[in-house]
């Protein structure tokens, strides 16, 4: 268990055995961008919870939030490291009455200088029908759960 969560991120264990899982874990800020008509950029938080084993990943919103269902890491041919993860978005009390809850995929990709996240989803065909981008810069490795 002390391998899974915590040792797996740490020398030698990350170089040795470990170097090609990309270490997400943490906070994330920026905006949210909908193809949605007459939308306008969303401030987002993005935040990663994850071990060797599992990732969970947790968006949050003003009026809303959603969480991963399942998540795979895929190393592309061109050795990009991408979180490709299937969503539930929840939505809250004030959320104005476009937004219901429903479901999704998103795909994250870390850039290179490891402080950047850019990301782009769609939600169901037979819910929403809307797809868009995100960009997201790291703040820190605490999880507060919320927007």
């Amino acid at each position: 268990k002390v391998i899974v969560h915590y040792l797996w991120k740490k020398y030698p264990f990350k170089t040795m055995f470990f170097k090609d899982v990309p270490i997400l874990e943490g906070r994330w800020i920026g905006e949210l961008t909908s193809d949605h008509p007459n939308s306008k950029p969303l401030k987002t938080v993005l935040e990663i919870d994850q071990s060797l084993t599992k990732v969970k990943v947790f968006m949050y919103f003003e009026d809303s939030w959603s969480h991963s269902t399942v998540s795979a890491f895929v190393v592309e041919k061109d050795r990009r490291h991408v979180l490709y993860y299937h969503y539930l978005n929840l939505v809250s009390s004030i959320s104005n009455k476009i937004m219901y809850h429903h479901q999704g995929t998103a795909v994250l990709e870390l850039q290179q200088d490891m402080n950047k996240i850019i990301g782009y989803y769609f939600n169901s065909p037979t819910q929403r029908q809307t797809s868009g981008h995100f960009n997201v810069k790291y703040k820190g490795n605490k999880l507060l759960k919320r927007f």
